[in-house]
């Protein structure tokens, strides 16, 4: 039987918040979308919102990386539990 320590369960559910944000900025952006907008208004939005998600992002993953180096059993060499 699998176990989980708070660690696999803080990941979990920091995962589960980030892709239920993810969702509702989406669904939030189809119900509000209209059917005429000019391309170049559309890329110009996107370019500014790209660099600061992209930011974000690489954040996310070197602090989650770092994160389990140092706080998951592998960090310590510690041996496997059996039953």
């Amino acid at each position: 039987m699998l176990e989980y320590g708070d660690t696999q369960i803080a990941v979990a559910i920091v995962f589960g918040v980030l892709a239920l944000a993810i969702v509702g900025v989406t669904l939030a952006i189809v119900v509000h979308a209209k059917a005429d907008i000019p391309y170049e208004d559309v890329s110009r939005e996107a370019y500014r919102f790209r660099r600061p998600w992209l930011a974000f992002l690489v954040g996310l993953l070197v602090l989650v990386v770092g994160f389990t180096f140092v706080v998951l059993p592998y960090a310590s060499g510690g041996s496997p539990r059996r039953r």
